[in-house]
């Protein structure tokens, strides 16, 4: 018998899900029964914000359950468990390897075709959309030696082309992927998963273990929630699964209806929707807003049954489900942003009260949080921020656009102006230094590179010739940082160890090194880590150079 519940949509899931455990199992009483329990949430943000509720819920005095995301299952923890298979799971290859493997190998699939050289910029942007399709045909489990027999000879020439563009990732990506020793994240991941269940399978843990907001799109997931909900102290909790749906509707679901995934997840775990049951005594019944959005959502060929709503005198469980809804038509984006943080900070002032922004709109939610800086308040975005918004990412892409603009005066000054550009000098002398080169570069464009830059300084008046030669020999030493010119076909490895050498050169003030402030912080930390990323991506023979431009 499965052990499968849900948490109605209308209640708060964490918290639900952190009350009925405490209730049942009395932490008060026993301080170590939450820790016997093993919680598997789908993300790290999941982790962090159920572990936040049970403290918060405990008083902040008992000991946590064992909370872990799904999708960071680690396999290094069998090893010790006398499973073998542990010991056939490869290591999963780095998305940044594969990537510039699979735009080296698109490189020459380009230049084989037509004798044409793909930059390594297209080629990149290529291979993502290509390692993209590769992991959604390893988590269906396609075949890809099907791939041939998806456009017929018969047909364009267009579609040919496109099979055998994918057909790269069954004839040569396996043998690129097998010399590194390594195998496709996708692959590992699922044998993680796969051992996990067999572990559990075989070796049912003593306390409860409890697979919690995963709706197991991935088919790998939903084989480990049908074991989890079989253990004996097992249980399953899907997040908002319409229990109320009529039988024809749920069989006439498509894959654009939002409870499609719960029904395939019940039906790769062997469940059937009646033998789910409501988790920790939550009332079943749903509430006026659910109603409207099962009704709003229902599928096509059966919106017949709206006409039964007001025979049945359900127009007024749908006038209450439309309560506090607003429609609100702004004129543009920037006073759509404004209403929206209005309205979150109407509801911060109302004691106990919170909210959330729920939107795919990215340059909206970034906008909203513009507006809220404005009031000194903080959102926390959980779509984080793309590092090349951060300042160190700035930084550095300023220093590369600088670089392939061999020193533009737009480019070197936009860079030069930088927070975080000093030069190794006291910030506030550099910026007074910097301020006097815009002045020295205003005009008609100077000859290309620094030399040109530095004819058109000495051709500028200054009020006293000891001025203009200090400054001189200030943009001397300058010009010293950004090293010799790269060629124009370089390994990568030598482009990116020039670009972080001149990086941290000009980051850094008279007292302190270039390094200590371009990594720090969290923004910091990750621009480091893709540095790193991308110089252990870049070791090895099988990346040929690339056009230093396209860098």
């Amino acid at each position: 018998m499965a052990n499968v519940f849900t948490i109605p949509a209308s209640a708060p899931f964490a918290q639900a899900l952190a009350d009925a455990l405490i209730a049942q199992l009395k932490p008060g009483t026993d301080p170590l029964a939450l820790s016997r329990v093993s919680i598997f949430v789908p993300t790290r943000r999941a982790v962090r914000s159920l572990g936040e509720i049970f403290a918060r819920s405990c008083g902040g005095a008992a000991l946590l359950p064992d909370i872990r995301p799904l999708g960071d299952v680690d396999e290094d923890e069998h090893l010790f468990d006398g499973a073998a298979d542990a010991l056939d799971i490869l290591p999963a290859i780095s998305t940044v390897r594969r990537r510039l493997l699979l735009a080296a190998l698109i490189t020459r699939w380009q230049h084989a075709r037509n004798g044409e050289t793909m930059g390594i910029a297209a080629a990149a942007r290529l291979a993502q959309s290509l390692g993209g399709f590769l992991d959604e045909v390893q988590t269906q489990g396609a075949d890809l030696a099907k791939l041939h027999e998806l456009a017929d000879a018969a047909l364009s020439d267009y579609w040919a082309e496109v099979r055998d563009f994918l057909s790269l990732l069954a004839d040569q990506w396996p043998g690129l992927r097998d010399a590194e020793g390594r195998q496709d994240h996708v692959v590992h991941r699922d044998g993680a998963l796969r051992l996990l269940a067999k572990r559990l399978q075989d070796a049912p843990p003593d306390g409860p273990v409890i697979a919690a907001g995963s709706t197991g799109s991935i088919p790998a997931t939903a084989q480990l929630l049908g074991v989890i909900a079989r253990l004996p102290k097992g249980a399953v909790i899907l997040p908002g699964l319409d229990l109320a749906l009529d039988e024809k509707s749920w069989t006439a679901l498509d894959e654009g209806h939002p409870q499609f995934g719960m029904k395939q997840v019940l039906q790769r775990m062997g469940v059937e929707r009646g033998d789910v049951k409501i988790w920790g005594g939550l009332s079943g019944e749903p509430s006026p807003r659910e109603i409207v959005l099962r009704e709003t959502l229902r599928p096509a060929p059966t919106t017949d049954a709206w006409r039964a709503l007001v025979d049945e005198g359900a127009d007024g469980i749908i006038k209450a489900g439309l309560e506090g809804l607003s429609l609100i038509e702004a004129a543009d984006a920037a006073q759509e942003a404004s209403v929206i943080g209005l309205m979150l900070r109407e509801v911060l002032e109302t004691p106990g009260q919170t909210a959330a922004l729920v939107t795919p709109d990215r340059n909206l939610a970034r906008r909203v949080a513009a507006e809220m800086n404005r009031w000194d308040i903080s959102i926390d975005d959980s779509a984080g921020r793309p590092l090349a918004r951060t300042a160190p990412g700035t930084f550095l892409c300023l220093v590369a656009e600088a670089m392939r603009q061999s020193f533009a005066p737009v480019a070197l000054l936009a860079l030069l102006k930088h927070p975080l550009a000093s030069g190794g000098q006291e910030t506030a002398l550099f910026r007074r230094n910097v301020r006097q080169l815009d002045m020295c570069l205003r005009g008609p464009r100077p000859d290309a590179g620094l030399e040109g830059i530095a004819k058109a300084i000495a051709q500028t008046s200054f009020r006293d010739e000891e001025r203009k030669t200090h400054f001189l020999k200030w943009f001397a030493g300058l010009a010293k940082m950004f090293g010799a010119p790269l060629p124009r076909q370089a390994q990568l490895a030598q482009i990116l160890a020039q670009h972080v050498a001149v990086a941290e050169a000009l980051a850094a003030t008279d007292v302190e090194k270039g390094g200590e402030r371009i990594w720090q912080g969290d923004a910091g930390q990750i621009a480091q880590g893709l540095v790193t990323a991308l110089n252990e991506a870049a070791a090895g023979e099988a990346l040929p150079p690339i056009d230093t431009a396209s860098y």
